[in-house]
């Protein structure tokens, strides 16, 4: 049995039937949302190049900005170098002529020093030998004289003896003689014996000449005050020439800001260097997440429509079967509602309250509108007595009425439409801003960031390459002026003058150690020459050596130190002393790298994601106001149902 697909094999009903409504599911207010969703994100990503382009641009410029701070920065050695050079002229000047007047004052003392050592030398040889030679010769002058008393007071002694010897020999002759005189007839003539004078003996003394041969020596003991005025001549001549070079060429050995050198301005090229692929790569995973989002949003519009036919069809079965429902619950209301009548009627028949119902009152507007409501909300009416029940209505009519108007105030397909427009919008969007303001962002500002911290890298070592070739040049060139000033004076220090033919620490030690020698020579052979020949000469050779020639031989090697030793180091500057330091040059290129920074990298690259949230967020301005227009009608449902409820 065939079946008959001719246009009028099947006629048409007066009402759509379920091919007509399926046929109609498609365009239902989920699919009207998406389709503003897809338009949105088409739009978005004919936009995405244009953003690409307005992110280079702003990277560019930034990037100009960045190179024209660098431009600065690498010729600050040509801006710092004039100020920088004064200053190492006036520390070396100064230096120089510090040691200019150390030296002049080294000089001073050292004379000073020389002189009062000799003096002291010469005043404490002077004191010893005094102590010693006159000291001897005192003691031998004096033994000489005790002699000189002993040997006179022995040739008297003697010449009084003998004389004594002489009258005793008399005496006892005339003894004698008176003695035989008394003899009778005996007269002997007794010779008398002349007393000796001894005058000779009287006045015997030592010679004189050793005595005045030592006074002699006495008073020739040196003084050695010649010594002392030639040394002091000696020694301070020189050494006031040598002050007066010094102070004449330390004047002259200065450094003018004329002799140094000045870095010439540079300039870097650095916007060349700038990459900006990952500002493509951004752009690309912009787009590559629009077109999945458009990708999901038309799935999303193919399931819902899907969707909306099974529902219509779901809903249409419910229809049908609502429309019997209602029908039938109708039905038993009215019959319900005329026994009711009747009854009262036949209880009270003169009361007008109590009259019968007629078919015209039974098909009125009002009972075939709320049998077109209730067909029009078939599942809400099917559980409209549940929740009747539920919320204790169902005791009055009025009560059970009042919510279903309410019910279908809020359902009615206007306010319905906003509600699920906005809801099924709003979950879109946001689903779409999560994803972005997560992994999106995080993967953004991850690229942008190694972007930007290559550039940064890149600037860095050209800012540093390039100012440390400078800042080398012109330390190379100020170290070479520094090193001829401080060669001629080292010069000058030591061996030869590269100003004048003098030799400062030659002449002085040189003369130092020959004034010293000289002096030391002068007292030997002044020692020589006064006691040679003598017991004392050996004894005060010995004390000169003592007292001074090892004196002399200690200052003479210290001297000799000096003069080896003699060397002014002056300071020179540093090759990097005209370099940024890390921090400073980081802070060039901190408005690439700073988040913070309107123009950084990071920046530029959120800028790129907001500009997609502005306008979902646009969008979910609209969708909220759909969902609020819906919160409206709730509001005003239920103001209209309480003001019912009141008998108003």
């Amino acid at each position: 049995m065939g079946y008959d697909l001719s246009p009028r094999a099947v006629p048409l009903k007066p009402y759509l039937g379920l091919k007509a409504r399926l046929s109609l599911s498609w365009l239902s207010q989920h699919v009207l949302a998406l389709l503003l969703v897809l338009i949105t994100l088409a739009y978005l990503l004919s936009a995405i190049p244009a953003l690409v382009q307005d992110a280079k641009q702003s990277l560019g410029a930034a990037c100009q900005g960045v190179q024209g701070a660098a431009n600065v920065a690498v010729s600050m050695p040509h801006y710092m170098a004039e100020g920088v050079n004064e200053l190492n002229a006036n520390a070396i000047n100064a230096l120089t002529h510090g040691a200019g007047t150390a030296l002049d004052l080294l000089l001073q003392a050292l004379q000073a020093i020389v002189l009062f050592m000799i003096d002291m030398y010469r005043s404490l040889y002077l004191c010893l030998l005094d102590l010693a030679v006159h000291g001897s010769i005192t003691v031998l002058i004096r033994g000489i004289e005790e002699a000189q008393e002993f040997v006179t007071d022995a040739m008297q002694g003697l010449r009084t003896t003998i004389q004594a010897a002489v009258g005793g020999v008399n005496s006892g002759l005339e003894h004698t003689l008176d003695l035989i005189d008394k003899l009778p007839g005996v007269n002997i003539e007794v010779p008398q014996i002349d007393i000796p004078q001894l005058s000779a003996l009287e006045n015997v003394t030592l010679p004189n000449t050793l005595i005045d041969a030592l006074e002699n020596l006495t008073s020739t003991i040196p003084t050695l005050d010649e010594v002392r005025s030639s040394l002091d001549s000696l020694i301070s001549a020189p050494v006031d020439q040598l002050r007066l070079s010094i102070n004449s060429t330390m004047c002259e050995s200065t450094i003018s800001v004329e002799w140094l050198p000045v870095p010439a301005k540079e300039t870097v090229q650095l916007c060349d260097r700038l990459d900006t692929s990952w500002i493509d790569d951004v752009g690309t995973d912009l787009a590559h997440f629009v077109r999945v989002a458009i990708g999901l949003v038309v799935l999303a519009m193919i399931l819902f429509m899907a969707a909306s036919a099974l529902w219509e069809y779901y809903s249409h079965r419910v229809f049908v079967g609502g429309v019997d429902a209602a029908r039938e619950a109708w039905l038993r209301n009215l019959l319900a509602l005329d026994s009711d009548l009747d009854a009262a009627a036949a209880a009270a028949p003169h009361n007008p309250a109590f009259r019968t119902v007629s078919v015209d009152e039974t098909l009125s507007r009002t009972n075939l509108l709320s049998f077109l409501n209730a067909s029009s909300h078939p599942t809400l009416f099917k559980h409209i007595s549940r929740l009747s029940s539920l919320l204790s209505l169902d005791r009055t009519t009025n009560a059970k009425a009042n919510l279903i108007w309410f019910l279908s105030y809020i359902a009615h397909p206007y306010a319905w439409g906003f509600l699920l427009f906005g809801l099924v919008g709003l979950v879109v969007v946001q689903i779409q801003i999560a994803v972005l303001d997560g992994p999106v962002r995080a993967v953004t500002q991850q690229r942008a960031e190694q972007g930007a911290s290559d550039f940064s890298g890149s600037v860095v070592e050209a800012l540093q390459g390039t100012m440390r070739n400078a800042s080398l040049e012109w330390a190379n060139g100020t170290n070479t002026v520094i090193g001829r000033v401080e060669n001629g004076i080292n010069q000058n220090l030591a061996t030869f003058s590269w100003a004048q033919q003098f030799s400062w620490v030659n002449t002085t030690t040189i003369t130092l150690n020959s004034t010293m020698n000289g002096f030391y020579d002068e007292v030997s052979d002044t020692i020589t020459k006064v006691f040679s020949g003598t017991v004392l000469q050996d004894p005060a050779l010995g004390l000169i050596y003592c007292l001074i020639g090892s004196k002399v031989d200690a200052l003479s090697s210290a001297l000799t130190w000096i003069h080896d030793h003699a060397h002014l180091s002056l300071p020179t500057v540093s090759p990097s002393i005209l370099l940024l330091s890390p921090n400073r040059t980081d802070d060039l290129t901190a408005s690439l790298t700073d988040p913070e920074s309107s123009i950084s990298a990071p920046s530029i690259a959120n800028k790129m994601i907001d500009a997609y949230l502005r306008s979902l967020e646009q969008q979910r301005m609209g969708f909220f106001i759909a969902i609020g227009i819906w919160a409206l009608v709730f509001l005003m449902g239920l103001v209209g149902a309480w003001w019912r409820a009141i008998g108003k």
